[in-house]
């Protein structure tokens, strides 16, 4: 169970697979590392995956100092000089974690192959960004336990839960994030560049969208397909935290769209 300094926080993360492509793979606000459990046993033969818990999350360094997206593509770049990945890569993220995807591909393009953008939270207009604000403040004051359903209300409605046991669990771990940097982490994907930086994006993309997703529903999602040169939007029936509510799925679809790619190069 490794870790590395990046900007003077520890994070840490998990290489797992033996597959001779690399996948990179950021987890949603309030996840882990965990939340990709069972899409990495299902690529292991494929990839070789790299995940990490974001800065305040999972075992990662707790801080209280606020930091911007970018903080978490820098530490991106830590983890997979520390995992000892070269060359172009997968990159694919939930939710925030696609934020991250998205800024990591259009500051480093010779380092992404493919985007994997699954319910994709890029930016937020001036409503949600309040609404985020106030989740924040209302985590930090009074803990995890004060925002917990609201968050999972939307985001893990009850038509998406498949396995009850799965659900408890992510609500126990969301349960366990530390309340200010949870409030961090909502402050930064506040102010979020990333639906800005669609159109930079230089490689191929597959975006998915969760047909019971309250909180990006595929209309939405549509768009985000199209600002991406070459994207291309696939629905699948989940909510929101989709690699947990449909990891079968989530594992397919990442492993279709990276020998979509393949062919194409060889082509």
């Amino acid at each position: 169970m490794p870790w590395c300094n990046a900007s003077g926080v520890s994070i840490r993360y998990e290489v797992a697979g033996s597959g001779d492509r690399p996948l990179l793979l950021a987890h949603e606000l309030g996840g882990s590392l965990r939340s990709w459990d069972a899409v990495v046993a299902e690529l292991g033969d494929d990839f070789t995956i790299v995940r990490w818990d974001q800065r305040g999350s999972g075992l990662s360094e707790k801080t209280v100092a606020p930091y911007d997206m970018r903080a978490h593509v820098d530490d991106l770049e830590a983890v997979r000089a520390a995992a000892g990945i070269s060359g172009p890569c997968f990159v694919g993220g939930v939710a925030a974690g696609a934020a991250i995807a998205v800024i990591y591909a259009a500051s480093r393009p010779a380092d992404c192959e493919g985007l994997i953008l699954c319910a994709p939270a890029l930016g937020v207009d001036p409503a949600r960004r309040g609404y985020l604000l106030e989740r924040a403040n209302d985590a930090a004051r009074a803990g995890m336990r004060a925002v917990v359903e609201r968050s999972l209300e939307r985001s893990y409605p009850p038509l998406a839960v498949r396995s009850p046991a799965a659900y408890h669990e992510y609500r126990a771990r969301f349960l366990s994030n530390d309340p200010v940097s949870y409030g961090l982490a909502n402050a930064a994907l506040a102010s979020s560049p990333a639906l800005d930086l669609l159109a930079s994006v230089d490689c191929p993309a597959v975006v998915a969208a969760g047909r019971l997703d309250m909180l990006r529903p595929p209309e939405q999602v549509k768009s985000v397909a199209a600002a991406v040169a070459g994207g291309r939007l696939e629905v699948l029936d989940c909510g929101h935290i989709m690699q947990v509510q449909a990891p079968l799925e989530v594992a397919t679809l990442i492993r279709t769209f990276a020998g979509q790619v393949q062919r194409k190069l060889e082509a």
